[in-house]
């Protein structure tokens, strides 16, 4: 952190040229501090008393004029002088001897030394500039430009200059209060604007939000319902392939129907007539798998085919086998004769639908 003697070497040294040492010990060895220069250049001062609604109070300091010494021991590094600057004004200084002050010094009219000069710089403030130049003062050269408003050169006391200083801020303060106030009234009227348009951009990307989420669950719905139409398709093409496959089968069964009804037709059309009663026949008892029971007579050495094929011709399936219940016997071998059967003179059989293993 910089001293007390830092800061003011620092900030005289836009004043008082590259050496202000000896001025600094003369204040400070007298208990006197001179004020607090603003460090920069005369526009970045113009600058800040703009944004901080400060007059600006330029001083040009011209060594060579005797009473310059005296005003800045005297009156200048008085603490009340000093203070009150402080206080009310963004104070800049240059010596005359410097380029910037030369220029300065011609262009603000400097006649005499020590010089004070109080500007003001208002941006966008309508209001108040008309109200400078109904007190007279010529706004429109100074266009963008800070506004010269008043001027005090010569050695002034240290009464006479707070006295002339109080006086001007008592004047002219309200206009800086109103430029103030405008600014916040801009600022404030910007700040409204710009958070309208931002709810304005909210509620318009809220509206797109709903408009997207909207466009997104339409999009859901109609591919939930093309999955559905398709779903519903493919469960009616199930069942019309389902029915068509029942149909099928169902014809497929009844044509093997009609050729097994038919190949038992012609079975029995076929079959030999039951022969009469003798000492070479063989009667046969045969239980159906309806439990209808049929008997008939065969010649003993007729083959059990002829047998087969009478029981096919009455019986509802076409494989099966002949079985005797006990002891029981299956019978499946067409080329065997009745008597080698064991079924002369008589048997008794039930037929035993054939099953796939």
């Amino acid at each position: 952190m910089q001293s007390i003697s830092q800061r003011l070497t620092n900030s005289l040294s836009y004043v008082f040229g590259a050496n202000p040492q000896p001025f600094v010990q003369l204040s400070l060895s007298d208990g006197e501090q001179p004020p607090m220069f603003f460090q920069g250049s005369y526009a970045q001062a113009v600058d800040t008393a703009r944004d901080e609604f400060k007059f600006l109070l330029v001083f040009l300091h011209s060594p060579p004029h005797s009473e310059s010494s005296k005003f800045c021991r005297d009156v200048l590094s008085n603490p009340m002088v000093s203070s009150f600057l402080e206080d009310n004004f963004i104070l800049w200084g240059a010596s005359v001897l410097t380029e910037d002050g030369f220029k300065l010094s011609h262009t603000l009219g400097a006649t005499d030394f020590p010089f004070f000069a109080i500007l003001c710089h208002f941006s966008n403030t309508l209001s108040v500039n008309q109200q400078l130049m109904m007190m007279g003062y010529d706004t429109s050269a100074s266009r963008g430009k800070a506004i010269h408003l008043h001027t005090i050169q010569g050695f002034v006391p240290r009464e006479e200059l707070l006295s002339l200083l109080t006086s001007f801020l008592e004047e002219h303060g309200p206009l800086m209060v109103a430029a103030k106030a405008e600014d916040t009234d801009r600022k404030q009227s910007r700040n409204l604007q710009r958070m309208q348009e931002e709810e304005f951009e909210e509620s318009l990307r809220q509206d797109q939000e709903r408009m997207e989420q909207r466009e997104r669950e339409e999009a859901r719905r109609k591919e939930e319902e093309r999955e559905r139409a398709n779903e519903e398709a493919r469960k009616l093409e199930e069942e019309r392939q389902r029915q068509l496959a029942i149909e099928r089968e169902k014809q497929e069964q009844e044509m093997n129907r009609a050729r097994l009804q038919d190949r038992k037709l012609r079975v029995k059309e076929q079959l030999a007539p039951e022969p009469e009663a003798s000492e070479d026949t063989c009667t046969i008892l045969i239980r159906l798998s309806s439990g209808r029971k049929l008997t008939r007579r065969f010649i003993k050495t007729d083959r059990l085919k002829l047998l087969f094929d009478f029981v096919f011709a009455e019986e509802d399936f076409e494989e099966f086998d002949l079985a005797t219940h006990f002891p029981k016997r299956i019978f499946s071998d067409p080329s065997m004769t009745f008597e080698e059967a064991g079924m002369f003179p008589k048997a008794a059989l039930f037929v035993d639908e054939k099953t796939s293993a």
